[in-house]
Protein backbone atom coordinates (compact mmCIF):
# COMPACT_ATOMS: atom_id res chain seq x y z
CA UNK A 1 0.00 0.00 0.00
CA UNK A 2 1.15 3.47 -1.06
CA UNK A 3 0.74 7.25 0.46
CA UNK A 4 0.62 10.04 -1.42
CA UNK A 5 0.48 13.67 0.49
CA UNK A 6 -1.03 16.12 -1.31
CA UNK A 7 2.28 19.14 -0.62
CA UNK A 8 4.74 16.55 -1.47
CA UNK A 9 3.01 15.76 -4.36
CA UNK A 10 2.93 19.13 -5.95
CA UNK A 11 6.50 19.97 -4.65
CA UNK A 12 7.72 17.15 -6.72
CA UNK A 13 5.64 18.75 -9.67
CA UNK A 14 6.98 22.04 -9.40
CA UNK A 15 10.26 20.81 -8.53
CA UNK A 16 11.35 17.86 -9.91
CA UNK A 17 14.81 18.73 -9.89
CA UNK A 18 15.11 17.88 -5.68
CA UNK A 19 14.13 14.29 -6.15
CA UNK A 20 16.86 12.57 -7.07
CA UNK A 21 20.32 10.65 -5.86
CA UNK A 22 23.14 12.24 -3.91
CA UNK A 23 23.15 13.63 -0.47
CA UNK A 24 22.78 17.07 -1.53
CA UNK A 25 19.70 16.98 -3.77
CA UNK A 26 18.41 15.54 -0.27
CA UNK A 27 19.44 18.23 1.87
CA UNK A 28 18.03 20.79 -1.11
CA UNK A 29 14.87 18.53 -1.05
CA UNK A 30 14.18 19.65 3.15
CA UNK A 31 14.78 23.33 2.76
CA UNK A 32 12.05 25.51 1.74
CA UNK A 33 11.84 28.45 -0.67
CA UNK A 34 9.86 31.74 -0.51
CA UNK A 35 7.19 30.29 -2.15
CA UNK A 36 6.59 27.33 0.51
CA UNK A 37 6.95 30.34 3.20
CA UNK A 38 3.83 32.53 1.39
CA UNK A 39 1.95 29.65 1.05
CA UNK A 40 2.28 28.93 4.70
CA UNK A 41 1.54 31.97 5.72
CA UNK A 42 -1.57 31.96 3.58
CA UNK A 43 -3.15 28.94 4.80
CA UNK A 44 -3.15 30.60 8.47
CA UNK A 45 -4.18 34.15 7.25
CA UNK A 46 -7.05 32.23 5.49
CA UNK A 47 -8.19 29.84 8.53
CA UNK A 48 -7.80 33.13 11.11
CA UNK A 49 -9.57 35.53 8.69
CA UNK A 50 -12.72 32.49 8.49
CA UNK A 51 -12.46 32.61 12.39
CA UNK A 52 -13.64 36.11 12.74
CA UNK A 53 -17.08 37.09 12.68
CA UNK A 54 -18.41 38.21 9.41
CA UNK A 55 -19.05 41.95 11.16
CA UNK A 56 -14.82 41.83 11.41
CA UNK A 57 -13.83 40.98 8.59
CA UNK A 58 -12.53 43.81 6.68
CA UNK A 59 -10.18 44.87 4.45
CA UNK A 60 -7.88 46.40 7.49
CA UNK A 61 -8.03 43.41 10.00
CA UNK A 62 -7.57 40.98 7.06
CA UNK A 63 -4.09 42.85 6.36
CA UNK A 64 -3.43 42.63 10.61
CA UNK A 65 -3.66 39.28 10.03
CA UNK A 66 -1.19 39.33 6.86
CA UNK A 67 1.04 41.02 9.00
CA UNK A 68 0.84 38.66 11.90
CA UNK A 69 1.26 35.51 9.74
CA UNK A 70 3.56 36.41 7.02
CA UNK A 71 7.35 35.18 6.62
CA UNK A 72 10.42 37.58 8.38
CA UNK A 73 12.83 35.49 6.32
CA UNK A 74 13.35 38.12 3.85
CA UNK A 75 16.69 36.91 2.55
CA UNK A 76 14.15 33.87 0.92
CA UNK A 77 13.52 36.23 -1.35
CA UNK A 78 15.23 37.30 -4.88
CA UNK A 79 15.57 40.73 -3.49
CA UNK A 80 14.02 43.21 -0.86
CA UNK A 81 11.57 44.68 -4.05
CA UNK A 82 10.61 41.35 -4.61
CA UNK A 83 9.65 40.67 -1.13
CA UNK A 84 7.35 43.74 -1.26
CA UNK A 85 6.06 43.13 -4.44
CA UNK A 86 5.10 39.68 -3.38
CA UNK A 87 3.46 40.12 -0.24
CA UNK A 88 1.47 43.35 -1.96
CA UNK A 89 0.39 41.13 -4.41
CA UNK A 90 -0.82 38.09 -2.40
CA UNK A 91 -2.55 41.06 0.08
CA UNK A 92 -4.59 42.30 -3.26
CA UNK A 93 -5.79 39.05 -3.91
CA UNK A 94 -6.91 37.96 -0.95
CA UNK A 95 -8.39 40.94 -0.24
CA UNK A 96 -10.28 40.56 -3.86
CA UNK A 97 -11.19 36.67 -2.64
CA UNK A 98 -11.80 37.04 0.90
CA UNK A 99 -13.44 40.61 1.51
CA UNK A 100 -14.82 41.04 -1.41
CA UNK A 101 -15.96 37.40 -2.64
CA UNK A 102 -19.01 36.11 -2.74
CA UNK A 103 -18.07 34.19 0.88
CA UNK A 104 -17.25 36.88 3.09
CA UNK A 105 -20.55 36.15 5.33
CA UNK A 106 -20.43 32.78 5.23
CA UNK A 107 -18.09 29.76 7.49
CA UNK A 108 -16.49 27.11 6.24
CA UNK A 109 -16.95 23.45 7.79
CA UNK A 110 -13.40 22.43 7.33
CA UNK A 111 -10.51 24.72 7.56
CA UNK A 112 -7.49 24.18 6.98
CA UNK A 113 -7.33 20.34 8.53
CA UNK A 114 -5.08 17.57 7.35
CA UNK A 115 -7.81 14.51 6.14
CA UNK A 116 -6.98 11.19 4.95
CA UNK A 117 -8.46 8.57 3.08
CA UNK A 118 -8.22 5.52 1.69
CA UNK A 119 -8.47 4.79 -2.07
CA UNK A 120 -9.04 0.79 -2.56
CA UNK A 121 -9.41 0.75 -6.19
CA UNK A 122 -5.50 2.02 -6.01
CA UNK A 123 -4.55 0.41 -2.62
CA UNK A 124 -3.62 3.83 -1.63
CA UNK A 125 -3.85 6.15 1.22
CA UNK A 126 -4.06 9.65 0.16
CA UNK A 127 -3.92 12.57 2.44
CA UNK A 128 -4.73 16.53 2.08
CA UNK A 129 -4.81 19.73 3.79
CA UNK A 130 -7.89 21.13 2.83
CA UNK A 131 -7.43 25.12 3.52
CA UNK A 132 -11.46 25.80 3.16
CA UNK A 133 -14.19 23.72 2.79
CA UNK A 134 -17.86 25.37 2.04
CA UNK A 135 -21.65 23.46 2.01
CA UNK A 136 -23.37 23.91 -0.74
CA UNK A 137 -26.92 23.83 -2.97
CA UNK A 138 -27.41 21.09 -5.24
CA UNK A 139 -29.71 21.43 -8.22
CA UNK A 140 -30.54 24.95 -6.93
CA UNK A 141 -31.49 23.11 -2.83
CA UNK A 142 -29.55 23.36 0.40
CA UNK A 143 -28.32 19.46 0.30
CA UNK A 144 -26.03 18.91 3.62
CA UNK A 145 -23.81 16.41 1.83
CA UNK A 146 -22.88 18.89 -1.05
CA UNK A 147 -19.84 20.91 -0.47
CA UNK A 148 -17.29 22.66 -2.44
CA UNK A 149 -13.09 23.06 -2.15
CA UNK A 150 -10.94 25.79 -2.33
CA UNK A 151 -7.52 25.86 -2.93
CA UNK A 152 -5.51 28.94 -2.25
CA UNK A 153 -2.19 28.72 -4.41
CA UNK A 154 0.77 31.34 -4.53
CA UNK A 155 1.96 30.55 -8.25
CA UNK A 156 -0.45 28.26 -9.66
CA UNK A 157 1.01 25.94 -12.41
CA UNK A 158 -1.47 24.35 -15.03
CA UNK A 159 0.08 21.04 -13.82
CA UNK A 160 -0.21 21.70 -10.23
CA UNK A 161 -3.65 22.93 -10.75
CA UNK A 162 -4.42 19.69 -12.76
CA UNK A 163 -3.04 17.45 -10.42
CA UNK A 164 -5.10 19.26 -7.56
CA UNK A 165 -8.11 18.80 -9.30
CA UNK A 166 -8.22 14.71 -9.75
CA UNK A 167 -6.94 14.75 -6.35
CA UNK A 168 -9.57 16.48 -5.09
CA UNK A 169 -12.92 14.78 -6.89
CA UNK A 170 -11.14 11.12 -5.67
CA UNK A 171 -10.53 12.10 -2.29
CA UNK A 172 -13.96 13.58 -2.39
CA UNK A 173 -15.61 11.05 -3.44
CA UNK A 174 -13.79 8.56 -0.95
CA UNK A 175 -14.11 10.86 1.68
CA UNK A 176 -17.43 12.36 1.95
CA UNK A 177 -19.38 9.95 -0.34
CA UNK A 178 -19.93 12.43 -3.38
CA UNK A 179 -17.32 14.44 -5.16
CA UNK A 180 -17.26 18.15 -4.62
CA UNK A 181 -20.13 20.09 -6.72
CA UNK A 182 -16.84 22.72 -7.45
CA UNK A 183 -13.53 22.85 -7.21
CA UNK A 184 -12.39 26.58 -6.98
CA UNK A 185 -8.51 27.50 -7.18
CA UNK A 186 -7.29 30.34 -6.65
CA UNK A 187 -3.74 31.72 -7.59
CA UNK A 188 -2.55 34.36 -5.84
CA UNK A 189 0.52 35.73 -7.44
CA UNK A 190 -1.91 36.15 -11.10
CA UNK A 191 -4.99 36.73 -9.74
CA UNK A 192 -6.51 34.11 -11.84
CA UNK A 193 -9.93 31.64 -10.45
CA UNK A 194 -10.11 28.42 -11.62
CA UNK A 195 -13.26 26.47 -11.35
CA UNK A 196 -14.01 22.70 -11.89
CA UNK A 197 -16.90 20.99 -11.70
CA UNK A 198 -16.40 17.13 -11.14
CA UNK A 199 -19.30 15.18 -13.18
CA UNK A 200 -19.41 11.00 -13.21
CA UNK A 201 -17.45 10.60 -16.22
CA UNK A 202 -14.45 12.48 -15.40
CA UNK A 203 -14.42 10.62 -11.69
CA UNK A 204 -12.35 7.77 -13.47
CA UNK A 205 -10.08 10.16 -15.14
CA UNK A 206 -9.09 10.92 -12.09
CA UNK A 207 -8.51 8.00 -10.86
CA UNK A 208 -6.67 6.98 -13.72
CA UNK A 209 -4.50 9.93 -13.08
CA UNK A 210 -3.95 9.28 -9.56
CA UNK A 211 -2.83 5.49 -10.57
CA UNK A 212 -0.33 7.13 -12.86
CA UNK A 213 1.02 9.52 -10.05
CA UNK A 214 1.11 6.65 -7.69
CA UNK A 215 3.45 5.33 -10.48
CA UNK A 216 5.34 8.72 -10.67
CA UNK A 217 5.94 9.31 -6.75
CA UNK A 218 7.15 6.12 -5.92
CA UNK A 219 9.89 5.87 -8.47
CA UNK A 220 10.78 9.30 -7.03
CA UNK A 221 11.10 8.42 -3.82
CA UNK A 222 12.74 5.17 -4.73
CA UNK A 223 15.29 7.31 -6.18
CA UNK A 224 15.61 9.91 -3.85
CA UNK A 225 15.49 7.40 -0.86
CA UNK A 226 16.66 3.96 -1.95
CA UNK A 227 16.80 2.52 1.20
CA UNK A 228 13.78 3.42 2.38
CA UNK A 229 10.16 1.95 1.59
CA UNK A 230 7.67 4.96 -0.07
CA UNK A 231 6.33 7.60 1.81
CA UNK A 232 4.73 10.26 -0.91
Amino acid sequence: MRLIEDYKLEELLRYPYRYGTGQQKRRQHHDVNWQQLVQYAVSYVVDDYYKLSPNNRTIDRLKELIEHRWTNRGYKFESEHHFSQVKSTVTASLVKVLVEGERREQYPIISFEQWGTYISALDLNLTMILQTVFAEKSAGDLDPSAYSIQKYMVDADEEVIQAFRHMAAVFGQSAFGRPPERIDVISLLSGKQYRFQPEEGMLKQSVDFLRLIRVVAAESQDEACPQSSMVM
